[in-house]
């Protein structure tokens, strides 16, 4: 034995230390590995997943904005319906609730008409028909009056499409008119 401390290593432990020195470098060159040549690309693979995110919200706006556009679009075509319905005549009814509605409206603002003449036009492009009725008529300014009001509060599309003054009166006399009432007709 000699008097200093000398450590002698036996073969399994030299063994055994180049193991782990074999592994203590393997794990080095990895993360040295991770820090300078995986790292960089994992950068660009961050931002591209930033980019595709972008992009799938980006989608997901533009998917949920036409949603929204459908929805109107669909809203519409029943609002379209909803008129249609209601608010025009229907050809399966024949012209009988138009004279109908006229002839109410007329008598109740006590307009009685001389002669009445019936057209029918149809409009191009659309599933509807134009449907008129043109009559004279002698009234007060208050009459006329009133029936402009009761045409415009009318549940349906009738409009005084036409009035045509044809004796203008002196004070207190009655108006001579001419008078265009038109209607629709939804065509099935």
């Amino acid at each position: 034995m000699n008097g200093g401390n000398s450590l002698v290593l036996g073969g399994r432990e030299k063994r055994i230390l180049s193991v782990l020195a074999v592994l203590f470098g393997a794990a080095l060159l990895f993360l040295l590995y991770l820090a300078f040549v995986e790292r960089p690309g994992l950068g660009r693979a961050e931002r591209a997943l930033v980019q595709k995110r972008q992009g799938s919200e980006r989608a997901a706006a533009d998917l949920a904005k036409r949603k929204e556009e459908a929805a109107m679009w669909l809203q519409g075509r029943r609002d379209a319906e909803e008129v249609r319905t209601a608010w025009f005549y229907q050809e399966a009814d024949g012209i009988v609730p138009f004279v109908a509605d006229v002839e109410s409206i007329l008598n109740g603002v006590a307009i009685e008409p001389t002669q009445k003449n019936y057209s029918y036009d149809d409009l191009r492009g659309e599933k509807a028909q134009r449907v008129s009725v043109i009559f004279t008529c002698s009234c007060s300014y208050f009459m006329l009056k009133r029936l402009l009001d009761d045409v415009e509060r009318f549940p349906k599309f009738l409009f005084l499409e036409r009035l045509d003054f044809l004796k203008t009166p002196d004070r207190g006399q009655t108006l001579e008119l001419s008078i265009t009432l038109t209607g629709y007709r939804a065509r099935s």
